[in-house]
């Protein structure tokens, strides 16, 4: 949570150990602790195990919900329009996209702006304890003007959001399809594709050098949203989405608007669905344009087109 009163700074002191309170000397270990509300402080290596000796013993997974795990059998879906599954045959590839493509104005975002000075003053925090004990974990002595100003410039440089070299492709994950994805994910509904794999296939295909989680949607004006997870995750109002992002990070390529990543399609797809709201014959033309790639996979026609009785 969130609050205006918030002081990070008030009564910091990150020249004695609040535990012992003995002042730290030169090169002594030290460890950072985040506090719930107030600021990072500095203790004792020795004094923090101390007393947080078993606090973690019992600890267990209960805690982790499930929307955050991915199981290899979990069902993963792209909605697209005919064109976009035709540059998939034919390229074998996945579109990544750079992130500003996309519509949300809070991709990237760390939170809403009245909440500004909260953020700076919080990281301000961060950054002088983590200044004060780098490179090794260790207290050292440092001018306080010049720790004022290295924690000010650090806090500018975590405030940016990096979207250059960072390219997204994205997923629904459910056991099964969504008639609002269908419609929003294809500029023609009539003539969609949803194509269809696992989280154990895609991860497979794309290797090490991409990264795979599901999006966590948050309340931003109630929380921050910390250095290197911008991307993962988004509000809430975007729940329905269910959303589960690959990324990768190519620095080379910082102008692209998006990069191609080659595939194996025949090991990433397992079926491909035909939009509910196609005519007859477009089944068809999807069967003959895979044959024609020389591909062979598994085309069904959407169960939300059977008819009820």
């Amino acid at each position: 949570m969130i609050y205006e009163d918030y002081n990070y700074n008030k009564g910091e002191d990150l020249n004695h150990c609040p535990i012992c309170k003995k002042a730290f000397k030169e090169g002594e270990c030290v460890t950072e602790i985040e506090l719930p509300k107030g600021p990072f402080l500095l203790v004792h290596k020795n004094c923090y195990n101390s007393v947080s000796k078993g606090k973690h013993e019992n600890r267990t997974s209960s805690n982790v919900s499930p929307e955050t795990l991915l199981k290899d059998e979990d069902k993963l879906w792209r909605y697209m329009d005919l064109a976009k599954f035709i540059s998939i045959l034919k390229n074998s590839t996945l579109y990544f996209s750079a992130p500003d493509g996309f519509s949300d104005i809070y991709e990237g975002a760390h939170g809403e702006l009245k909440n500004k000075k909260a953020w700076d003053d919080f990281y301000f925090s961060f950054a002088r304890a983590s200044i004060i004990t780098a490179p090794d974990n260790r207290w050292h002595k440092i001018e306080p003007e010049k720790l004022k100003d290295n924690a000010k410039r650090l806090v500018k440089e975590i405030s940016q959001t990096w979207k250059k070299g960072v390219y997204i492709n994205c997923w629904y994950r459910s056991e099964f399809e969504s008639e609002a994805m269908w419609k929003m994910y294809s500029v023609n509904v009539k003539n969609a594709i949803a194509i269809q794999t696992s989280y154990g296939n895609l991860k497979k295909e794309l290797g090490e050098k991409v990264a795979i989680k599901p999006i966590r949607y948050v309340d931003y004006s109630k929380q921050f949203i910390g250095p290197n997870e911008e991307f993962w995750c988004k509000r809430k109002s975007f729940e329905y989405e269910k959303e589960v992002r690959a990324i990768i990070h190519d620095f080379s390529n910082t102008q692209n608007s998006g990069i191609e990543i080659s595939v194996d399609l025949n090991k990433l797809i397992q079926n491909v669905y035909i939009s509910p709201y196609s005519p007859k014959w477009f089944q068809e033309i999807v069967v003959d344009l895979i044959i024609r790639y020389g591909y062979k996979f598994n085309v069904l026609t959407s169960s939300m087109s059977e008819i009820p009785f």
